[in-house]
């Protein structure tokens, strides 16, 4: 098995794929308009929009065939921290 980085020219065998598997097994737990939102969420268009947007998209190939596929969420670039001030802080040492 082999294992690399997604092209953009596999964008329709990538969704083909994912497609295919979810309708398989997990269509029939879903409501009609549910499905296709989810599968138009899995489009070619949809794929090559994150495949672009630096989502990368990993394959596993057998014999030149997708036999699986791992989409990784990117890091974080920045780090939001939020302080609250408790009502202790804000008491001076004396009590006040």
């Amino acid at each position: 098995m082999k294992i690399r980085l997604a092209e953009k020219s596999e964008a329709e065998a990538v969704s083909r794929f994912v497609s295919e598997l979810t309708v398989t097994h997990i269509g029939s737990t879903l409501q009609v308009k549910g499905l296709e939102n989810l599968l138009r969420s899995m489009d070619v268009e949809s794929t090559i929009t994150r495949m672009t947007d630096g989502f990368p998209h990993w394959v596993a190939l057998e014999g030149g065939a997708i036999v699986g596929i791992a989409v990784v969420k990117p890091p974080r670039t920045s780090i939001t921290c939020s302080c609250v001030q408790t009502d202790s802080e804000t008491e001076s040492d004396d009590g006040s």
